[in-house]
Formats: C-alpha cells, sequence, structure tokens
C-alpha cells in the first residue's frame, strides 16, 4: 500500500514537472530568435484650441507588440521627427507606457519609429503621423523575425 502511494505521487511529481519544463521551454522557444513578432505603431491626435488662426495640435505616438511581453526586450525608442523640431531625434524609455512620445504641431509628416533591443539591434518603422481626418488610418504594422533586427 505505501509502496503504491509513492509510486502514485511520483508519478504525479513527474507529471508536474513535465508540465513545468514543456512551459518553461515553450517559453524560451516563444522569446527565441524565430519568433515572429508585430509591431504596430499608433498616433492619436487632438485639436488645440488657440487664440490665433494657426491650428495646433497635441499628439502621441506609441508602440504595441505582439506577443505583448516582446516589448519588454526592447530598451528604447528613438523617434525621429520633421527637421523643424527643435528636438528631431527624441529616446523614450517608458516601456510601460508603451515608449510614448507626446508633441505638439500643426501638420502632418512621417516620423521614423527605431526601436532598439537590449543587445542593441534595431528596426526602422516609417509612420505617417495623421492629425486632421478620422478617416486616415493612423497604425503602421510591421510583422517580421525577432532575428529580422539588425
Amino acid at each position: 500500500m505505501l509502496l503504491t502511494k509513492h509510486k502514485e505521487s511520483t508519478s504525479y511529481f513527474l507529471s508536474v514537472y513535465k508540465i513545468k519544463l514543456y512551459y518553461v521551454v515553450s517559453e524560451q522557444l516563444l522569446l527565441g530568435e524565430d519568433m515572429l513578432v508585430r509591431i504596430v505603431v499608433r498616433n492619436t491626435s487632438q485639436r488645440l484650441v488657440t487664440h490665433s488662426s494657426e491650428q495646433q495640435f497635441q499628439w502621441s505616438v506609441f508602440i504595441e507588440t505582439e506577443p505583448a511581453q516582446f516589448r519588454k526586450e526592447i530598451k528604447k525608442v528613438i523617434y525621429h521627427l520633421h527637421p523643424t523640431f527643435p528636438d528631431k531625434d527624441v529616446v523614450r524609455t517608458n516601456e510601460s507606457e508603451g515608449f510614448m512620445l507626446t508633441a505638439q504641431g500643426w501638420g502632418e509628416f512621417i516620423i521614423t519609429v527605431e526601436p532598439v533591443l537590449y543587445d542593441n539591434r534595431r528596426l526602422i518603422v516609417e509612420h505617417y503621423l495623421s492629425l486632421f481626418s478620422k478617416n486616415r488610418e493612423m497604425e503602421t504594422v510591421r510583422t517580421l523575425f525577432k532575428k529580422d533586427f539588425s
């Protein structure tokens, strides 16, 4: 009887161990170089009320990733803004906020978004910063393998 209980508990332990081992191995494979990653760049905008005749907007641009845990592998995002901005290259490290950048401006332009991984590999994504039209697509999606970061 005691031997039978011991075998059952050993069998249960091995089953749980196999499940945990599979989970750990699966998670490591998920974060491996062959993992398919989706980078989504989004922006929002809001027209500001001003006393002049100029149109001004407050806008934000940020990234999301699929799988979501891939965002933790990104060290920083560098935003390359239009040449008319005084600070053209802005670095964001606020991972919990999607590396969000908030600014003000009056016009639409192509913003270059550069996610940088902790091993310093990077990717370039060009996103059209849409301010005026609700019908305009306000997201850019790039799907690639993690190993394609250079």
